[in-house]
């Protein structure tokens, strides 16, 4: 009788360089920048976010689960504010740079603008369902009579007129 020894296979892990896969996407026309899934699952996903000069990532919010965010390069203005019963609640206005780290609890609304003279680069780790272009818990974007331009002009969303969920083909928002 022959003994055999067990062959074990093991699947190689996918690696993908942030930098091409960024330089390779579209900016997203909703919510005005380049995001790119990196890897992960539904649960815990890998994102890296591109803003230029003065572009602005909407005010948005996510009902569940925190995201994480790692300053790249560049430098920001980041709003936030409490959600709570249909009301804006303690607004911050804080500045972040290169090597900055911090982490968005779900209802807190927040928009980032790239306030540096040179392109602004985040990393993100949040549920794959927090990118608007994946999943069916997508960002909560927080939508005034200003265009999302002039979002920088007016400091941040005062006066909220719409709620909208962007739908998972991001084609037709839902008002609720």
């Amino acid at each position: 009788m022959v003994k055999c020894k067990t062959l074990v296979i093991y699947k190689m892990l996918e690696i993908v360089n942030a930098k091409q896969l960024l330089e390779n996407s579209l900016e997203d026309q909703m919510m005005n920048q380049k995001v790119v899934f990196l890897t992960g699952d539904d649960d815990n996903s890998f994102f890296i976010i591109e803003l230029h000069k003065d572009q602005t990532l909407p005010g948005h919010y996510h009902k569940e689960k925190i995201e994480i965010y790692y300053i790249l390069e560049g430098e920001a203005e980041i709003i936030t504010a409490q959600f709570e019963d249909g009301k804006m609640m303690d607004q911050f206005v804080q500045s972040v740079k290169k090597g900055d780290t911090f982490s968005i609890t779900p209802y807190k609304v927040h928009q980032i603008t790239n306030t540096g003279t040179e392109v602004l680069q985040i990393l993100a780790i949040a549920p794959k369902s927090h990118s608007a272009k994946i999943g069916t818990s997508s960002p909560y974007i927080m939508k005034n009579n200003e265009s999302s331009n002039n979002y920088n002009s007016c400091r941040f969303i005062v006066v909220i007129t719409d709620i909208i969920k962007i739908s998972g083909d991001r084609r037709s928002p839902e008002i609720f």
